[in-house]
């Protein structure tokens, strides 16, 4: 069966991929920026401070 090609559906993709785009690299700046901290916390333990929980009272 031949199905005519939907004018709409080409712009609804588009729209999309702008957000998702943008999406997408905030996720990798996220993760880059995540990498770092923890890599930070390796390496420079006084950084960071641990504050105790109620499980360890």
């Amino acid at each position: 069966m031949f199905r005519t090609p939907d004018p709409d559906a080409d712009r609804s993709k588009a729209a999309a991929a702008g957000p998702v785009l943008f999406a997408a690299v905030m996720f990798i700046v996220a993760g880059v920026l995540d990498l770092l901290r923890g890599i930070m916390a390796i390496a420079r333990d006084e950084v960071f401070v641990s504050t105790p929980t109620a499980s360890s009272r």
